[in-house]
């Protein structure tokens, strides 16, 4: 008999609708946004109201076609990307609050409400090691900054960062996680402060150094991806511009001159940073409604700052909020990946025709987590191979765990495939819902049956 790949039975037995989801993820995780870096780009989430809400859209940084990701009866705006630049936070008052931070896939899909709260959550912000959420709240009365567990590890209560009694806001981690910037009313008018985190992160506040001081208002601080400079927009005389300041290496220093990026009298607002460092992304009223513009960034202050290109043009229309993707391969590397780990079995994991196969190989050697046990990796084993002698692909792997997932209801309540990991190619990456040691006993006695 033919030997059928694990490929063609799932495309065999899967629902049409999942068949069509799987072959666009596999699209998107198998290559897109890969070539898309290498096209010098990457993605753009940005916020935009084209369909009369508030909706999330990713178009690629050069230009193009934008795809809607949340096309919600509600507003949702403020996208943040994961380290890894594969998942996004955002805002959304879909739940009826004024406000809460919400978690989904790249693709749009299993979006998840983080904070759950009836105050207004706003502006997050996610850590450089993927495991917290920064953004701003009212709960207590004020505005201010607050921590949120994205991994589901920490206490449910978010951890209160500013401890002030006036209003904080617009939190951005520096790259290395240390330091935070954010933009305060503590001296008469907004400016921007920086604080080095404390350890532990609810230790409670520490000093805090003044990063601007204007008679103007500041605000939206992006910080660049080598960590020397912020970019942000100031307002003076009603218009915003887009200055830059280099971040002092100390607390206390001398406040930082500010650079003029933009100078334009319709306002320039909300930077953020190429994954090289070498541009910005901004939006701006400048034709009459908002729209995003990318910017090159002169490596010295003796280089003239160039023109803008425009990337969405939409009359009556506002397209706000931009936030560039990491580049994957620069992404953080996963912790505890151990190889070889204990295998999995490859007969704990595939079946032929309904008959158990007994392999004298396995085919996942290695598992780890990349945010504290929340996304799971693992790695083909060499040499894994069908009986036959074929070799096993990780998209055949994805797409039969795929399939059990869609025929068990209790372990797809718990576990999703999210796709294979660049830039190896041999890595696939799950994620889980709550944080559990255990998790390679998930797939511990999974039957597949590849036979129909």
């Amino acid at each position: 008999m033919k030997h059928r790949t694990l490929r063609d039975r799932a495309r065999q037995r899967l629902p049409l609708p999942l068949a069509i989801l799987v072959a666009g993820l596999l699209a998107l995780w198998g290559g897109s946004t890969a070539r898309l870096h290498a096209q010098g780009g990457g993605l753009i989430a940005f916020t935009s109201n084209r369909t009369g809400f508030d909706d999330i859209f990713l178009m690629p940084a050069g230009g193009g076609d934008a795809v809607n990701l949340t096309n919600s009866q509600a507003n949702d705006g403020s996208p943040t990307w994961s380290p890894d630049g594969q998942r996004l936070a955002f805002t959304s008052d879909r739940d009826g609050d004024a406000g809460d931070i919400w978690l989904m896939n790249i693709d749009g899909s299993d979006p998840v409400n983080l904070t759950q709260n009836a105050a207004m959550d706003i502006s997050p912000a996610w850590s450089p090691d993927g495991r917290w959420i920064a953004f701003v709240s009212d709960r207590d009365g004020n505005e201010e900054i607050y921590l949120k567990d994205a991994t589901g590890q920490a206490p449910s209560t978010p951890i209160n960062l500013t401890h002030y009694s006036g209003n904080d806001g617009d939190p951005a981690w520096s790259p290395d996680g240390g330091r935070m910037v954010f933009r305060s009313f503590r001296h008469g008018n907004w400016e921007l402060y920086m604080m080095d985190l404390p350890d532990p992160l609810d230790a409670g506040p520490t000093p805090v150094t003044r990063l601007t001081d204007s008679d103007g208002s500041e605000g939206n601080p992006a910080w660049s991806p080598e960590g020397s400079r912020i970019a942000y927009n100031r307002m003076d005389d009603l218009n915003e511009d887009i200055y830059i300041i280099d971040v002092p290496e100390e607390a206390g220093t001398v406040v930082p001159v500010p650079r003029q990026l933009t100078d334009h009298p319709d306002s320039d607002y909300g930077p953020t940073w190429s994954p090289d460092g070498t541009q910005i992304v901004f939006f701006s009223y400048r034709d009459g409604d908002f729209d995003l513009y990318r910017l090159d960034v002169p490596a010295s202050p003796d280089i003239p700052v160039g023109e803008p290109v425009a990337l969405t043009v939409n009359d009556r229309t506002g397209d706000t909020s931009p936030a560039w993707q990491p580049d994957p391969a620069t992404a953080p590397p996963l912790t505890a990946l151990t190889a070889p780990a204990e295998p999995v079995p490859a007969t704990a994991l595939i079946t032929f025709d309904g008959e158990a196969v007994d392999w004298d190989h396995t085919i996942l050697c290695s598992w780890g987590t990349l945010d504290g046990g929340l996304t799971w990796a693992f790695s083909l084993c060499p040499g894994a191979a069908h009986p036959d002698g074929q070799p096993i692909t990780p998209d055949e792997v994805m797409i039969a765990v795929w399939e059990a997932l869609a025929d068990d209801p209790a372990l797809s309540a718990v576990l999703s495939v999210e796709g294979i990991l660049p830039p190896e190619g041999n890595r696939l990456r799950f994620a889980l819902d709550r944080a559990d040691e255990s998790f390679p006993l998930l797939l511990d006695g999974l039957t597949v049956s590849a036979g129909g």
